[in-house]
């Protein structure tokens, strides 16, 4: 059985945040600027699109999906 770690961030900064919300459901979509290590030990540093599915459940919001994409590595070009 594998056992998912954890990232450990030493920065994670939201360079830009878009929220759409449509009754009950929220759509959230930021872009962040990441330092740290993936909980395989290895860097993560980089930007990276946010996509976040929120559903209000009885006056309680809940992430109800996420998807992340890399955007670059630290220190390459756009």
């Amino acid at each position: 059985m594998k056992v998912w770690k954890k990232e450990k961030f030493s920065a994670l900064d939201v360079k830009a945040q878009e929220i759409s919300i449509y009754g009950n459901t929220a759509i959230v979509l930021e872009k962040v600027s990441v330092k740290g290590r993936g909980g395989d030990g290895r860097q993560i540093d980089g930007e990276y699109r946010l996509r976040r599915l929120w559903v209000d459940e009885n006056g309680e919001w809940k992430v109800a999906a996420l998807h992340l994409t890399r955007l670059t590595a630290a220190g390459t070009s756009k």
